[in-house]
């Protein structure tokens, strides 16, 4: 390539690597580990451990939302467009923006419809890619291959990802891995070789990470921190990259301001509010991480115990003063990963709704996890046996890869879900309220309706309650009960569209055409995408011989989605 292509630098202080070296002696890894030889062995890791969920269903958390009552958007590709105008769950207030999310689910559609199997086998792909990424990124930060491949391994089998592969929205961060991996690799290319195509690359990635998940700005403070910290580069070399950051920034912010009409708002104060409260779920994820035996579905700290995570903390940063090895830099870089991507997970708007710690959120900042333990000396300086280094390996593989395909069994559908959501969340109240709405779906309402009950008990004000407790009840003839509920679930939660649609269809049976009516507008003023709405909104104006009124409604007609198992 020519100089034009290159940018004039300072060569960069290489820190000392730590590598897996034969002892005198012994029998090189090496040929195990060459050229295309580590991918090999990930993808038959991943593929022998979650061959299953291929196999698996829809859970009815936010899979409902996204996939199942969103596929007239996600199977015509002409929607590409949209997706990057709109938050990702079609809420009335604007609080997430992915639209990374939502493509991925359209490319599922396009190759299978709204079939199961399809997105399953691509949060599958999207883990081997994240895995095999995660190799690739422990090589470029200077460890061995063996090194790097064996925490590779250990990351592509670890129990605490199960949900980000068998959770079909939990592919959000594992997606975002993905990306920001990416980003990392090319950039410290770009600090090797001063090839500015290799920044290009990392920007485009960073875009990527950016319409992926709202954390993925923490790509920048860890970039800094690469570059100052371990890499001991002058401030300049930081010139072009910041240039590059700010503009896919700006980019990001101006089209999530275009797509958000009602955004959310937190103040500051409800921040740290929020992050001062939820801070204990860190030592529940660090239990996890080390001691997987208590996962959950859907964990909440009440039910939690953050006994594993203290034990856990001592034994690292015993492990680490003692190590003599250790380089300081990686340490506080990895620890930075870790908390920065994680911080954002304990920001909640409502403290009135029962937070949960759901396992997928810690796959990215696991990375920065696994960083801080290869600086332990008997973790990242291999001597000794390379027998017994692998079999040590091999034995943690194992193990882990059992507990994981043991934990797969929860999410093969929404019954199993929500019965490990109560079971081992037994106070929250979302856990409760929704295997209630499971058992509504099979016709078994005295089960439903225990479990609603159980879920006002923890939570007078829980939402969609009264709304399912109301369709139970207007099921069984009981008008004016069902119509108190309703009237209790709008005062509680004003925009929730489905309530209105549900009062609607009392008042039609009450032969209250003029206020079902009413509802039915209501229905999709808060969301005109609601099938159910302009359907009947058209049968209503028909069986009135109000044929001009009713066109309108019967050219929006749409094919009706799923039941949304609320």
């Amino acid at each position: 390539m020519s100089k034009r292509n290159k940018i004039p630098r300072l060569p960069a202080r290489q820190m000392p690597s730590r590598t897996a070296t034969a002892p005198a002696g012994g029998q090189s890894l090496v040929p195990f580990l060459q050229t295309w030889r580590p991918y090999l062995w990930l993808s038959l890791a991943v593929f022998l451990v979650y061959w299953r969920v291929i196999h698996f269903g829809f859970t009815y958390l936010d899979d409902n939302v996204l996939v199942l009552n969103n596929q007239n958007f996600l199977t015509n590709w002409s929607n590409l467009p949209a997706a990057f105008k709109q938050n990702v769950f079609h809420s009335i207030v604007d609080a997430y923006y992915r639209p990374m999310l939502t493509v991925s689910f359209m490319i599922d559609a396009q190759l299978g419809g709204i079939n199961p199997p399809v997105f399953h086998l691509s949060n599958l792909l999207i883990h081997l890619a994240a895995s095999c990424l995660f190799f690739v990124f422990l090589c470029e930060f200077g460890y061995g291959r063996a090194l790097a491949f064996f925490a590779a391994l250990i990351f592509s089998v670890h129990p605490v990802l199960t949900q980000a592969v068998a959770w079909i929205p939990g592919r959000n961060d594992s997606l975002l891995a993905v990306f920001v991996l990416a980003a990392f690799i090319s950039l410290i290319r770009y600090e090797k070789d001063g090839k500015i195509l290799f920044l290009y690359v990392h920007a485009g990635f960073f875009a990527l990470a950016m319409f992926t998940k709202e954390s993925a700005i923490a790509v920048v403070p860890m970039a800094i921190l690469f570059f100052l910290l371990v890499r001991k580069e002058k401030i300049k070399v930081l010139m072009l990259p910041c240039i590059l950051w700010a503009v896919v920034a700006a980019i990001w912010f101006l089209m999530r301001h275009a797509a958000f009409s009602r955004p959310l708002v937190i103040p500051p104060e409800k921040i740290l509010d929020s992050i001062w409260s939820n801070s204990p779920a860190i030592m529940v994820y660090l239990g996890k991480l080390l001691f997987p035996v208590n996962l959950s579905v859907l964990p909440i700290l009440r039910d939690s115990t953050v006994i594993y995570g203290l034990l856990g903390s001592v034994l690292v940063i015993l492990a680490l003063w003692l190590s003599k090895r250790k380089r300081y830099p990686l340490v506080f870089l990895g620890l930075a990963w870790f908390i920065l991507f994680l911080l954002p997970a304990f920001i909640r708007p409502n403290a009135d709704v029962t937070a949960d710690f759901i396992e997928h959120r810690v796959y990215v900042p696991l990375i920065g996890f696994f960083i801080v333990m290869l600086e332990i000396d008997w973790i990242g300086s291999f001597t000794g046996s390379q027998r017994r280094r692998l079999a040590v390996t091999a034995l943690i593989a194992l193990v882990f890869s059992i507990v994981t395909f043991s934990h797969l069994k929860n999410f093969r559908d929404k019954f199993a879900f929500w019965h490990n959501a109560a079971e081992h969340s037994p106070h929250s109240p979302l856990a409760h309220r929704n295997l209630g709405a499971m058992y509504y779906l099979e016709n078994k309402f005295d089960e439903a309706t225990a479990e609603y009950l159980k879920a006002m008990a923890l939570n007078p004000e829980e939402q969609m309650v009264h709304n399912n407790l109301g369709l139970i009840y207007m099921n069984a003839g009981r008008f004016t009960e069902a119509e108190r509920e309703y009237l209790q679930e709008i005062a509680l939660n004003p925009i929730y569209d489905d309530v209105y649609f549900n009062y609607g269809l009392l008042c039609y049976q009450l032969r209250r055409f003029k206020d079902a009516e009413v509802f039915w507008k209501k229905t999709l003023e808060l969301n005109p995408g609601h099938p159910g709405a302009y359907h009947n909104l058209a049968a209503l104006y028909y069986s009135q011989k109000r044929f001009e009124e009713a066109r309108p409604f019967l050219r929006n007609i749409q094919a009706p989605g799923s039941d949304t198992g609320r």
